[in-house]
């Protein structure tokens, strides 16, 4: 597992050749993004805690609308193995106003259903929210940097989960 010296040192990187470039999303555009996540929650006054890698496929509808969907899968719950995942469709507005820009805040929503399996499957319907900042690295390159909140039902409880999303997003299209 990298430091997180490094870490901070790659995204330190990232972001001093991120002025070079510009956000050149346009309508009719793809993004193939790829993050990844640290999740803790609380279910019955019991921490929990794990990793999951997520996806999304987004189409821009307007250089600043996108809809598409995303998708998640991780494990490794307080150190028992056990499997996550959740798909669902999603709607972000990018506060992208200038073609010149290089770095775009978002905000978006989304729903759709998870569940999770340790020998016994369970799944529900799944809604949130999300937030964060695309730093273009190329016009055709970001780096995402994001928070996560999504509701669920597990049993009889409600849970809320959030995470910090740290991603890469490439951009196809026009």
């Amino acid at each position: 597992m990298l430091s997180k010296k490094v870490l901070v040192l790659v995204a330190v990187l990232l972001l001093a050749i991120a002025g070079t470039s510009y956000a050149g999303t346009e309508a009719g555009m793809m993004e193939l993004g790829l993050q990844g996540s640290y999740y803790q929650t609380k279910i019955d006054d019991e921490d929990f805690k794990f990793y999951l890698g997520m996806f999304n496929v987004g189409y821009f509808l307007t250089p600043q609308i996108q809809i598409g969907a995303l998708g998640l899968m991780g494990g490794n719950i307080n150190g028992e193995t056990q499997t996550i995942y959740s798909f669902a469709g999603d709607f972000r507005y990018n506060f992208s106003y200038d073609k010149a820009q290089t770095v775009v805040p978002y905000l978006g929503i989304q729903a759709g259903f998870g569940g999770t399996s340790n020998g016994t499957s369970e799944s529900a319907f799944a809604y949130g929210a999300m937030g964060g900042i695309k730093f273009f690295v190329t016009e055709r390159a970001s780096l995402n940097f994001g928070v996560n909140w999504v509701r669920t039902t597990i049993g009889d409880t409600d849970v809320d989960m959030f995470s910090g999303t740290v991603g890469v997003s490439f951009y196809f299209g026009k």
